[in-house]
């Protein structure tokens, strides 16, 4: 139990090493230089890293059961590719759904470039467009492609052909639609980080077979294309609409609390422009969270949201059937919209100081639980989230990703409730003939 404990400190460990990580680039001035913290901010993420991690660790170190009643070995071979293929299905569907809702009902076909989408999906929201049914259905649906890839690595050797082939033409479909309609980065970047989590899960200290070093050359290959297609996003973005890279730079750094030296210019209007455009705005936005939460919580108080900042499918489900506005106001209440600003800050937003704390010391507990019990080999709801919420633990010095993940969540716990009583996720053991 012991040894089981400590093998599981490692995902506390990635996470605290991600956010001293974010803070530390923050202040290398690869394109700009952030403005100063208010002591108000810097108090608050102190006391959200007193939250988080001490809650963390509890989870952890609290007793479980042993994994003998719901395992991964025991849960059989059909009710393993069955899931994966249903929850391939079901993403496709809410792919195309969305699909249609965006070239067919809002018109903007196959060939409107994203940053024109983007632009005017942003102006039809502030104007009080509250969505439809259809985009809604499928944003509940596509979320379930990430919990049927944990599935496939976690039961990687059941996994029959025509499942992989299932799941293959899912994930493109819903990449599709995701570069198309969606611009697809945090997407992309979830849900190969809950696959390389899962893998992570099920590594073994002797795991160094044949195919080691390229496992090893696949992940790092795998990280350098995430890393490629981001920075094309944002060179893509500016090109789609005929933008100069200096003049987009300098636009998009003026909402935010970001001082643009010569030095930058000058490499963004030089020999490999678009490779620094593409580095600067990665940059800009994996440190922009801190100067977010500070423009945040120096401004006046806003509204609470009570979850619908991060829930709004269900305020928007509410809202058709109670005929009552559950749709947050994000441009009235909030100084910024659109931008990341820590999973504290969109904590604050759905429910003040005091529920932010509470919100992600529940988050944080249910995070070390999860990771106890898929460490551990058991077979629930909450052990096939501990990938889930451990992405969701890395990207928090940046931005929540609840409103993105919470399906998957949900569809994690459908699976679970579904695997026999008798399904650990302990090595096979070969059979021993006497």
């Amino acid at each position: 139990m012991r040894r089981a404990r400590l093998g599981a400190l490692k995902f506390p460990l990635a996470i605290l090493t991600v956010w001293i990580a974010v803070l530390a680039v923050r202040l290398m001035p690869i394109g700009g230089a952030w403005m100063d913290l208010s002591p108000s901010t810097w108090i608050n993420y102190l006391v959200w890293t007193l939250t988080y991690f001490p809650m963390l660790l509890l989870g952890i170190s609290q007793p479980i059961g042993k994994p003998n009643a719901r395992n991964w070995d025991c849960a059989g071979r059909q009710w393993k590719n069955g899931w994966v293929s249903g929850l391939s299905v079901i993403s496709t569907i809410g792919a195309a759904l969305i699909v249609y809702e965006f070239a067919v009902t809002r018109g903007y076909a196959f060939s409107t470039p994203i940053a024109v989408i983007r632009q005017m999906e942003v102006e039809s929201a502030s104007a009080g467009f509250a969505g439809s049914w259809i985009s809604g259905a499928g944003r509940m649906l596509t979320p379930g492609l990430m919990i049927a890839w944990v599935l496939t690595i976690i039961g990687w050797s059941e996994i029959c052909k025509r499942t992989l082939v299932v799941l293959s033409v899912a994930t493109g479909v819903v990449f599709y639609q995701q570069v198309m309609f969606e611009g697809g980065r945090f997407y992309l970047a979830a849900l190969f980080l809950m696959a390389f989590i899962a893998r992570v899960f099920i590594a073994r200290r002797n795991d160094k077979g044949r195919f080691w070093a390229v496992k090893r050359i696949f992940w790092l290959v795998t990280w350098a294309i995430i890393c490629w297609f981001f920075g094309y996003v944002f060179i893509e973005r500016y090109e789609q609409v005929d933008l100069a890279f200096v003049k987009a730079y300098v636009i998009w750094a003026a909402n935010f609390d970001l001082e643009v030296d010569d030095e930058v210019l000058d490499r963004l209007s030089g020999d490999g422009s678009s490779v620094w455009l593409a580095v600067s705005m990665l940059w800009a936005y994996v440190t922009q969270g801190a100067n977010e939460l500070n423009a945040l919580l120096t401004a006046s108080q806003p509204d609470l949201a009570l979850g619908s900042f991060q829930f709004p499918q269900l305020a928007q489900v509410l809202s058709k059937l109670t005929g009552f506005e559950f749709k947050y106001d994000q441009v009235l209440n909030l100084p910024k919209t659109g931008t990341y600003n820590t999973l504290y800050g969109a904590s604050y937003i759905d429910f003040g100081h005091v529920g932010a704390l509470i919100f992600i010391g529940c988050m944080a507990w249910l995070t070390g639980r999860s990771i106890r019990l898929l460490h551990s080999g058991h077979l629930n709801g909450l052990a096939i989230n501990a990938p889930l919420l451990i992405t969701i633990g890395v990207f928090s010095p940046i931005v929540s990703l609840v409103i993105n993940l919470w399906p998957a969540f949900c569809w994690a716990f459908l699976v679970g409730s579904t695997a026999r009583r008798r399904t650990a996720f302990r090595p096979v053991l070969k059979p021993t003939i006497n």
